[in-house]
C-alpha cells in the first residue's frame, strides 16, 4: 500500500486501523480501505520480505565463496608442505643408515 499523499510504501498490520506515513507524516485510516486495497497492502509486504531475504541469500553466498576460496589456500599450503615432506624422506634415510 501506498501513501495516498507522497506515494511511499506503507508497511501494515491486519490489526491497524490508523497508520501514519513515516516520510510525509500523513494519516490513513486502514478501515476505509477495501479488502482489494488491503490485499495490494499485503502483496507489498511480502514483495519487500522476499526482496529482504534475497538480499541475505546473496550474503551469504558471498560468505560462503570467501570461505571456500580460503580454505583453497589452505590446501594449497599443505600440499607444499606434503610434497616438501617426501622430498626430505631420502635425505633423512640416508642420514640414519
Amino acid at each position: 500500500m501506498k501513501c495516498p499523499n507522497c506515494g511511499a510504501e506503507l508497511h501494515t498490520s491486519p490489526d491497524q486501523e490508523v497508520r501514519f506515513c513515516q516520510y510525509c507524516g500523513h494519516k490513513i485510516e486502514i478501515k476505509d480501505y477495501t479488502p482489494e486495497t488491503m490485499a495490494g497492502a499485503v502483496y507489498g509486504i511480502g514483495k519487500s520480505i522476499i526482496k529482504e531475504v534475497s538480499k541475505h541469500v546473496e550474503e551469504n553466498k558471498e560468505y560462503n565463496r570467501k570461505q571456500q576460496e580460503e580454505r583453497r589456500k589452505y590446501d594449497w599450503l599443505w600440499l607444499i608442505v606434503g610434497l616438501l615432506a617426501l622430498a626430505l624422506l631420502p635425505f633423512l634415510f640416508r642420514l640414519q643408515g
